[in-house]
């Protein structure tokens, strides 16, 4: 009997492995398919099984924001910082289209939002997500935060442009954008947020040799 139950439990557990996985799978398909509501869906009903993982509400953050859904996704990342590690880990949204429907709603969106799993990676998503909130102080400190953890995460000084330019401080927007840029974060969003900085203090050849650069990379 006892065995029975053990071989039971066995078979239920990996019936549910292999669903929560395909659920994420789902996630992704909808995704590629140009199916934004219908991914968003997806990912509220895989985050809301006991198997849920970080990089579930990563992805549903994620989606959320790029929907324009920023309370909703902050509250995502903030559940997804509660079970996260500081190692960083992929998603699968690095298997999307750089031309999928997520990464056009992402490039509209001044700022640059992680989509992989870590603790460095939901503080830089809290962090932006807040200072479009206009939560800016919070943001900041979340994006300190991010320096400490991971001195080398570029999109973090970025989003700290971004918050800087929220602010009307162009000379810190370009020190911040500099950062990023020479931490090898050489993205259009990064050389445009830089571009912007530039073009607050009037350093207008700047501005515009990032902005060539930034078309020529797209």
């Amino acid at each position: 009997m006892v065995r029975r139950s053990l071989v039971a439990f066995a078979l239920c557990a990996a019936f549910a492995s292999g669903a929560y996985g395909q659920s994420r799978q789902t996630t992704l398909d909808k995704l590629q398919r140009g199916d934004l509501k219908g991914a968003i869906a997806s990912a509220r009903t895989v985050s809301a099984a006991k198997a849920a993982e970080a990089a579930d509400f990563q992805i549903q953050g994620v989606l959320l924001a790029a929907n324009g859904e920023m309370s909703n996704a902050l509250a995502a990342f903030r559940e997804g910082l509660k079970r996260s590690q500081k190692q960083d880990t992929p998603t699968g949204l690095e298997t999307l289209q750089k031309d999928s429907i997520l990464s056009q709603r992402l490039a509209v969106i001044k700022g640059i939002f992680a989509i992989s799993s870590g603790e460095a990676a939901f503080r830089n998503n809290i962090g932006l997500t807040e200072l479009i909130l206009g939560k800016m102080r919070d943001g900041f400190d979340e994006l300190a935060a991010v320096n400490q953890l991971a001195p080398a995460f570029g999109a973090a000084y970025v989003n700290q442009a971004v918050g800087h330019l929220l602010k009307k401080e162009g000379s810190k927007a370009v020190s911040s954008g500099k950062k990023a840029i020479d931490l090898g974060e050489t993205s259009v969003m990064a050389r445009s947020v830089l571009a912007e900085g530039d073009i607050i203090v009037n350093r207008l050849k700047d501005a515009g040799d990032q902005l060539k650069i930034a078309l020529e990379e797209q």
